[in-house]
């Protein structure tokens, strides 16, 4: 059996989301369990954990819709490219982009 290139990238798009994600939840269940979320802390740790909530939604959407879709070489809920799932699931990774470039920006103007 000969699996193809496409394959290959999907299985290897999935298992680095995989890891990122598994990373980010690693951060996030430190920065929860150092009480560093309180206000009494520094705002770049709030900052920080939006930041990294959304790499998280990004990743996951990366590890378990568009990585599985790149090694089945389809869309996965439906066949159309403009359906309306395919269109949420495209509006979600543009939001989370555009907030985490915000919190980018922010983030440099904090310091």
């Amino acid at each position: 059996m000969v699996i193809s290139i496409p394959s290959l990238i999907g299985i290897l798009l999935t298992a680095l989301a995989s890891t990122s994600l598994l990373v980010n939840l690693f951060v996030l269940f430190i920065l929860y369990r150092g009480g560093l979320l309180k206000a009494s802390k520094s705002s770049i740790y709030l900052l920080a954990f939006a930041s990294i909530m959304s790499n998280c939604i990004r990743a996951a959407m990366i590890a378990f819709y568009m990585g599985p879709s790149v090694i089945l070489q389809t869309y996965i809920f439906s066949d159309d490219p403009y359906d309306i799932i395919n269109a949420i699931i495209s509006y979600m990774e543009n939001a989370t982009w555009n907030v985490d470039m915000l919190i980018s920006t922010t983030i440099a103007i904090n310091r």
